[in-house]
């Protein structure tokens, strides 16, 4: 059985992978083997979600058909979700925002479709291409989605949906930028009950340095509240700063009495009008180059800031004692070089990440840029305790190994596309 699962992978998705998958019994297989399992079981539902996707947009097709009368055909897509909303037992809601992703995918994304179909990437990441993608024209929109197909599998939604941003801002800054100004100009601000009694705030359309840096501060003086003792867990922490400073009331530590620190990674290209490059603000992505310009003569003189010199094919060039502490310039340059955890998947970003030696330090391991790197302290305890293994195969590249012996390639992306 287990050679037979080995093997699944090299089966297409449709009738003969549901054949395989059918003839497999779970109770019969060990852990690593489970594993492919459920890889190619998941394959098999992006490809049925897929045949899904086509149905819906066949039947959307039968109401333009040419007998059908004009007023039917106007309204195609309505009708169509209204006959699979009462077919599926589904909201009205979901039934439309089915309709409308199938339109979307199988007419303007075909290659995404495709790729589905194929069992290549699954539906969340389908969702990221269109919701991402729907401002964009037919033309951008399909070149993005080309281009980063090969590398969706490994990515997940939250990197997908970053690199997404960062094609479209280079590709076509002006609109890029003419959104985000609407979407400033647009901002506003929601208080409403959730089903428990508590409140939800919210705000949308913040201009994004100035977000960034009020997250930055709020979360400096949870971290200062935690060192004086406070048991209330991180999450509680920052929520209960927010809502005191914004009240009034704020009963913890002295706030900060400084500025959020603004972190922006910014071609020197960019800053000199050369190119058109975004820039990237830690921990939140992308921002158009007149942006970035715009954040930096505004922030200059007034918030903490850590530059970044980059080479010509957007890498960090070096910066930089043996000791079993980095230096803080060690700290800044792995910190910046990494920007997120080096975990497979994980988006945490590395100013809020422990700097763990790839080669134990107790093992003669150096605490140097090279032999250090960036992991939150849940995947930290996953290489320590939990039997995850690490080899690092130069500055954006690591290989993990799991406790099932399974091997997950993470490639840190360039600070700027080549």
């Amino acid at each position: 059985m287990k050679g037979v699962l080995e093997h699944l992978s090299d089966v297409a998705t449709g009738p003969d992978l549901s054949a395989a998958l059918s003839a497999v019994d779970r109770s019969t297989v060990d852990g690593h083997a489970l594993v492919l399992l459920l890889r190619a079981r998941a394959r098999q539902i992006a490809h049925e979600q897929a045949q899904l996707l086509a149905d819906l947009v066949a039947l959307t097709d039968t109401w333009r058909a040419e007998d059908t009368p004009a007023v039917l055909a106007e309204h195609a897509a309505e009708s169509s979700a209204l006959e699979a909303a009462t077919a599926l037992r589904w909201t009205r809601r979901a039934a439309e925002s089915w309709v409308g992703l199938a339109e979307d995918v199988v007419g303007r994304l075909p290659a995404v479709h495709t790729a589905l179909m194929a069992g290549a990437i699954d539906l969340p990441r389908v969702r990221v291409f269109s919701t991402e993608l729907c401002a964009a024209t037919d033309t951008a929109a399909r070149a993005v989605a080309n281009r980063l197909l090969p590398d969706a599998p490994r990515l997940t939604t939250g990197q997908l949906a970053v690199r997404i941003r960062k094609l479209l801002a280079a590709a076509d800054p002006a609109e890029t930028a003419k959104r985000y100004h609407q979407a400033v100009a647009d901002r506003g601000m929601l208080a409403s009950a959730s089903s428990d009694g508590s409140m939800h705030l919210a705000a949308w359309g913040l201009p994004a340095d100035r977000a960034a840096a009020a997250v930055e501060r709020i979360d400096a003086m949870a971290k200062a509240a935690k060192c004086a003792g406070d048991a209330r867990s991180m999450d509680q922490l920052r929520a209960d700063t927010l809502l005191g400073l914004l009240v009034g009331d704020y009963d913890g530590p002295a706030p900060v009495h400084r500025r959020g620190v603004v972190e922006l990674t910014v071609p020197l290209a960019t800053l000199l009008g050369l190119t058109e490059q975004p820039g990237e603000l830690a921990g939140f992505g992308p921002v158009v180059a007149d942006l970035a310009r715009q954040v930096t003569a505004a922030h200059r003189n007034t918030a903490t800031w850590r530059y970044s010199v980059l080479d010509a094919d957007g890498r960090l060039l070096y910066h930089g004692i043996t000791r079993r502490r980095p230096t803080a310039g060690d700290a800044a340059h792995v910190r910046t070089r990494d920007r997120r955890c080096t975990f497979p998947g994980c988006r945490v970003q590395a100013s809020r990440c422990d700097l763990d030696h790839r080669r134990r330090y107790a093992d003669g391991g150096p605490t140097s840029p090279a032999n250090l790197h960036a992991l939150c302290r849940y995947h930290h305890r996953a290489k320590d305790e939990l039997g995850w293994q690490v080899l690092n195969l130069g500055d954006d590249h690591h290989l993990w190994t799991s406790p099932r012996g399974h091997t997950y390639d993470v490639h840190t992306e360039a600070l700027v596309p080549p």
